[in-house]
């Protein structure tokens, strides 16, 4: 966790530790499937009804809790909230802030949507959202990225669209490739550490 060490007794960004430790309770609550307590965590925060990562996890927290039983509702509201982000970028005045704020903010909430519309058997709207996220999937948190890449490569297969899908995998294993360390030849056969 990230603390600034100038600002005794305040967290990043001026929050206090009990805002700090919001966000990690809520995860834990929500995880446990302990909705109330994870929507009480989560309303710990400060400058809650305007920011879109909180809305974002309320929203996503509020679904759970129904027993995911109002899709559209949800999408709603996911489609709000990406509404919200896509404004508050337009503010942003430097290009790294901007792509950090879509990797940060957008990223997920698009990515859920996605999941929505597959659930709701719409997968050509859900590969358009997916499309996009790729063509700029560098910035993206790793885990997103492979979440992302998975479901779009399962769209491209339920499509009857094999070239589009082996493109997805092609970047995957490009991916994998790059981040695992490379195996001198016989090593692997022998168990040996490269």
């Amino acid at each position: 966790r990230w603390r600034d060490a100038g600002n005794r007794g305040q967290g990043l960004r001026g929050r206090s530790p009990m805002q700090e430790e919001a966000p990690s309770q809520a995860l834990a609550f929500f995880l446990a499937g302990q909705y109330e307590q994870a929507k009480s965590a989560l309303s710990a925060l400060s400058r809650r009804d305007t920011d879109p990562r909180v809305r974002h996890n309320l929203s996503v927290n509020k679904y759970y809790a129904s027993g995911c039983s109002d899709r559209q509702a949800f999408l709603e509201e996911l489609t709000s909230i990406a509404a919200q982000a896509q404004s508050r970028r337009e503010f942003e005045d430097d290009d790294t802030k901007k792509e950090t704020f879509k990797a940060d903010y957008l990223s997920a909430i698009q990515y859920n949507r996605a999941v929505i519309y597959c659930q709701l058997h719409m997968p050509a709207v859900a590969a358009g959202i997916l499309e996009e996220l790729f063509t700029a999937i560098e910035p993206i948190n790793d885990l997103l990225a492979v979440k992302i890449c998975l479901l779009l490569g399962d769209i491209h297969l339920g499509c009857k669209e094999p070239e589009k899908a082996l493109s997805v995998l092609a970047y995957m294993e490009k991916l994998s490739s790059s981040a695992m360390p490379r195996q001198r030849h016989g090593d692997a056969m022998q168990g040996q550490p490269p």
